[in-house]
């Protein structure tokens, strides 16, 4: 395959953000090199067990598509990684696609340590392993087979993960041996990584420590900023890889601490140094902020840097800090050398965000109590009036920060309780707050209680939370416990019905609960509730409405919107539909309705007929519609119909149609062309301007003469 040719090459940065993970399997090395060796680390591993399925796939076919999805520039890795498991698991002896799957879970390992350590590290490990077992005994020399391009990389990847921890002198010779072994297989960029560790690993190991120390030292004075340039210009982050480990040497530390801090050198080295510590403190993470490949290496570089002269002051383009990056990474033991350095604990970003602000966003709890020790405020206010507490996404992050001293009721014009009220998932966040004192009945800026920003933002369970009750006594204040109750014995077959694609009904039941804290008096405030909300939620409501909720004492009519209709709608005219109109019954319009998105959300619990239907919103009706037009424009939203679509003509112009489609016309997505000469033969002249089908002149036609379609002969 062509995409072969192209495996274990080094990918360009951007393309490593196009990464995924997870799968099953593992074997022996096999290695030439460490054969029945009890020291190699992968002589324990266990063998990847065959997959019993009931219907082999056509792994062929699976490999010509994951093919060529690796071949495009870049290398669609998100598709290609689930055909390439599936192939694997059906043949686990496939070796171009356990090749190809070990190649494409690899950005990950290079661009984001932290998530591959976690997610990926065994499945990417097992699929290495297999690739070695399979491997063993193949000979360099000749035509590029699968195999040497298989065991290139594999090997190659296993030296360069040993050197990049705390190799023993065997462990070394082991990685040696690897890897020649894979130079002579064949040539890769990939290899770079594991040379420049032995070749640092070998500069301490062989000979006195400090003249180890000093060659270290010279490597990163050589180059502060490890960064290099590929062939085309693009900075490669990843240079430095392969040294983490002899970077984390901890008598190269003891040696660094004890040299004295050259003076400042002149300004272009000197910027160079500065750049490179930014790197080291946590900057060449970006935009994959957390903690790294394990070890102290970038106490190791940082600690080198200073001694070089860099300056601890430096400020990146967000005008971040050392100790910014440092706690953007999680890396406790930079943070505490940092400290012990002297970089200043009262800087501030951009923004007028604190080390601890950084700290708190990232879940770095590590860094928070040595951060607070060392000197930065935890109530310090950004530039919107947040402290850290703001900031803290998950409990043990909150609970590090109170427990670090952090006034659960700080901020200007706000408080961390307004904040996390907001977020639909913050209430683990929300109860450590209110463990620690925080007020629920502080009111912010502008007047509102943390209860009523939960209510705002649709997360009456968060209001609950902070101590929200149902108004009693409130006169009309409408009674959603039969809507609840019905929820209650329809759970599962919501869940199950065909317009419905949640996992679960929680918003469902937001909804009413957010009704009865709030004390609605008109059902019309649950149409309201519905802005912004999934389709299927409201058809949801409407199911529940229509099975317990009275029709409405007078007949409907729609002299507003948001609008919830409690039974049959008949509108004489034209229908614009721009905020949310819910119908429990059948909805029919004397004219042309059009549905306008974003905003536009239209529901019908029964069937809808219309003499036209223009459409760029989202629009479901439970059982049929009918209409001589129906036109659904934008691919922002979709037309679902439960029963049977009945039209003249149906256009579905780049936009979702789900329905059984009874049409005379019917184009569907994709076929449509609006100057397709054809169409003046259906539709009468008026809804052309100049030879193009126009919709707006098509429904003008409608709405002034009842038909816009051309009568058959």
């Amino acid at each position: 395959m062509a995409g072969t040719e192209k495996l274990g090459r080094n990918l360009p940065p951007e393309t490593l953000e196009l990464v995924a993970a997870g799968t099953t399997g593992a074997l022996s090395c096999g290695a030439a090199v460490c054969p029945g060796n009890p020291t190699c680390l992968l002589a324990r591993s266990p063998a990847m067990p065959r997959a019993k399925t009931p219907r082999k796939p056509d792994t062929a076919a699976l490999m010509k598509k994951a093919d060529a999805l690796l071949d495009e520039m870049p290398p669609q890795l998100d598709q290609a990684i689930p055909l390439l498991r599936e192939i694997v698991e059906a043949d686990p002896a496939h070796l171009l696609a356990l090749h190809s799957l070990n190649w494409a879970l690899d950005p990950t390992r290079r661009g984001e340590p932290h998530r591959w350590e976690r997610e990926v590290k065994a499945e990417h490990w097992r699929v290495r392993d297999r690739v070695l077992e399979l491997t063993r005994g193949t000979k360099p020399g000749g035509e590029l087979s699968t195999g040497q391009k298989a065991r290139a990389l594999a090997l190659s990847q296993w030296a360069d993960d040993l050197v990049r921890r705390k190799p023993t002198d065997a462990q070394l010779e082991q990685a040696e041996a690897a890897l020649v072994e894979a130079e002579a297989l064949r040539d890769l960029a990939d290899h770079a990584s594991a040379r420049r560790g032995l070749e640092a690993w070998h500069a301490l190991r062989r000979g006195p420590p400090a003249q180890g120390y000093r060659k270290l030292l010279a490597r990163v004075e050589a180059a502060p900023d490890p960064r290099a340039l590929d062939d085309e210009g693009n900075e490669d982050p990843f240079a430095f890889q392969g040294l983490e480990g002899v970077f984390s040497d901890e008598g190269f530390h003891a040696w660094l601490r004890k040299q004295k801090p050259a003076s400042r050198p002149p300004a272009r080295k000197a910027k160079a140094l500065d750049e490179g510590l930014l790197q080291a403190a946590g900057l060449d993470a970006s935009p994959f902020f957390g903690p790294g490949f394990e070890g102290d290496w970038r106490t190791g570089r940082v600690l080198a840097l200073v001694a070089l002269g860099a300056d601890l002051e430096v400020r990146d383009k967000n005008k971040r800090g050392v100790l910014h990056l440092a706690a953007m990474v999680d890396d406790a033991s930079l943070v505490k050398e940092l400290l012990r350095l002297g970089a200043p604990v009262d800087a501030t970003d951009a923004a007028k965000a604190t080390p601890l602000h950084a700290a708190a966003e990232h879940g770095s709890t590590a860094c928070i109590a040595l951060l607070a020790k060392g000197g930065v405020p935890v109530d310090a206010l950004d530039n919107a009036g947040r402290t850290a507490l703001c900031n803290a996404r998950r409990a043990d992050v909150a609970r590090a920060l109170i427990d670090a001293g952090a006034n659960p009721n700080a901020g200007k014009d706000w408080t961390p309780l307004h904040q996390h009220a907001r977020v639909k998932e913050r209430g683990p966040v929300i109860e450590v707050l209110l463990q620690a004192g925080a007020d629920v009945a502080r009111k912010n800026a502008a007047g509102q209680t943390p209860v009523k920003e939960a209510l705002e933002h649709g997360n009456p369970h968060l209001a609950r939370l902070m101590g929200a009750r149902a108004p009693s006594g409130k006169r009309g204040a409408l009674d959603v416990q039969p809507m609840l109750d019905a929820l209650a014995r329809k759970r599962k077959a919501l869940l199950k019905a065909w317009y419905y694609e949640d996992q679960d009904v929680d918003a469902v039941e937001q909804v009413l609960d957010q009704l009865a804290l709030e004390g609605a008096t008109s059902w019309d405030a649950l149409a309201a509730a519905m802005q912004g909300m999934h389709p299927w939620t409201a058809m949801a409501l409407v199911e529940l409405a229509r099975e317990v909720l009275p029709g409405e004492a007078k007949a409907p009519a729609l002299s507003k919107r948001p609008r919830f209709v409690r039974g049959d709608l008949v509108v004489k005219g034209d229908v614009h539909v721009d905020r949310p109109l819910l119908v429990t019954g059948n909805l029919t319009v004397e004219g042309v309705l059009s549905n306008a998105g974003p905003e536009g959300l239209l529901v019908v619990g029964g069937s809808l007929r219309a003499s036209g239907v223009d459409t760029d919103g989202e629009l479901i009706v439970g059982q049929d519609l009918e209409a001589q037009v129906v036109w659904g424009h934008g691919n922002d939203a979709a037309l679902r119909v439960g029963g049977v679509l009945k039209a003249e003509a149906l256009i579905a112009d780049d936009h979702d149609v789900q329905a059984r489609v009874k049409a005379r016309h019917h184009f569907a997505s994709g076929d449509f062309d609006a100057t397709d000469a054809s169409l003046q033969e259906l539709f009468v002249p008026k809804a052309f301007a100049r030879a193009r089908l126009d919709r707006e002149r098509l429904f003008n036609a409608l709405r002034k003469s009842g038909g816009a379609l051309q009568s058959p002969d």
